[in-house]
């Protein structure tokens, strides 16, 4: 997942923002996000390689969330985009 194709997306994408449009041409409130390439490929990875629900697997046991935890430091040192996102998504709170 943290390969050198994506790496090389986050460098060439790097000056770009995720663009928040507010207003319609009408004047309408719309409030939508336009991401850029580089968020749009991390999304798609993230979900795929189940980034947040990896923590959840029984599988996994006791480790899981040691399992997901690596997964996501790995990816966010390559996207730098989406960690933010991803720990909002992750509702499980510790006691």
């Amino acid at each position: 997942m943290a390969g050198v194709d994506l790496y090389a997306l986050q460098l060439t994408d790097r000056e770009n923002e995720p663009r928040l449009q507010q207003w319609d041409a009408w004047g309408n409130r719309v409030d939508e996000v336009e991401p850029t390439p580089l968020w749009r490929e991390a999304e798609r990875l993230a979900v795929r390689h189940g980034l947040v629900a990896t923590a959840y697997e029984r599988q996994r046991g006791r480790f899981a969330r040691i399992g997901a935890i690596r997964q996501v430091y790995l990816f966010h040192s390559v996207v730098d985009v989406l960690y933010l996102p991803l720990a909002m998504t992750d509702e499980r709170h510790a006691p």
